[in-house]
């Protein structure tokens, strides 16, 4: 019998949240080591004593380096997902206004952006050929999902123009990121994204 009441989520099995927490403490040990040491130093034994696990445990929620190496990427990249956001939002709402508005709403209820901690992380990213090459693969893998967000949100656009759009979004993101300085401000990176979006509602119009 569910123990939730009406419009409530399903509540988290104890075995769940555990397997949450195992998958969450061998992200923060692999992160915490390929930024310090690099990527190619980093074994999955390390990771594992790290993270206080067996390396048979590690290897159950990551089958190779390659898929770790971009789940930590995926980690420190995008603190928020774009697509599971922009399902928020209304579809009679075209792509670009839908996360103009979550870019404000996050704003306005006081969401931090750290520009310390993207600037290490871009440079991070920059400085070490495997965490690029996995920054790359999630950049590709985030387009082609928001692709299909963009196709809800924008039913008239083609595909192939839903998949470039996305596509140039991220891009855009990309090179945003890689121009923050430590000394930007949550509201500076809010204005200078929304901007952005701006731009590129533009050039597509919705």
């Amino acid at each position: 019998m569910s123990t939730t009441g009406p419009g409530e989520a399903p509540r988290m099995s104890l075995r769940d949240r555990n397997r949450q927490q195992t998958r969450e403490a061998i992200l923060r040990s692999a992160q915490l080591l390929m930024m310090r040491d690099g990527a190619s130093a980093t074994s999955m034994v390390e990771v594992a004593e790290l993270a206080g696990v067996s390396d048979t445990t590690v290897f159950n929620y990551f089958k190779t380096k390659t898929d770790l190496l971009d789940a930590v990427v995926e980690e420190l990249g995008s603190a928020t997902n774009l697509a599971t956001l922009l399902a928020t939002r209304p579809t009679s709402e075209g792509p670009f206004t839908a996360l103009r508005h979550l870019i404000r709403e996050g704003a306005d209820s006081g969401a931090t952006f750290d520009a310390r901690d993207t600037v290490n992380y871009i440079e991070a990213v920059r400085s070490d050929p495997a965490l690029w090459g996995a920054y790359l693969r999630v950049s590709h893998e985030t387009g082609e999902i928001l692709a299909e967000a963009y196709v809800d949100h924008a039913p008239h656009w083609s595909r192939p123009q839903a998949r470039m759009a996305a596509h140039a979004t991220v891009a855009a993101l990309s090179i945003l990121l890689a121009e923050v300085t430590e000394q930007w401000t949550s509201t500076e990176f809010s204005e200078r994204v929304d901007e952005l979006l701006a731009r590129l509602e533009r050039a597509w119009p919705e």
